[in-house]
């Protein structure tokens, strides 16, 4: 799906939207997290996986770096 395509700017980025704007406030950031992984695994589900494991391991590295923070000088 590319941005400006018919059906991203009639149907994707309207739904999306909806969805945010629906959501309760602690929920909004899932709302956008599944709707970005509906938007990329568009083109290529076989990428899905892929895509997940690296959120993973990137939401995994962030939290050791937050954790580990300035305790090593």
């Amino acid at each position: 799906m590319i941005f400006s395509t018919i059906l991203f700017l009639f149907r994707f980025l309207p739904i999306t939207l909806a969805l945010y704007y629906i959501a309760p406030p602690r929920l909004k950031n899932l709302a956008l997290f599944v709707c970005s992984l509906v938007f990329y695994s568009w083109g290529e589900v076989k990428f899905f996986p892929v895509l997940v494991v690296l959120i993973f391991i990137n939401y995994i590295c962030s939290i050791l770096m937050e954790k580990f923070d300035g305790s090593v000088k």
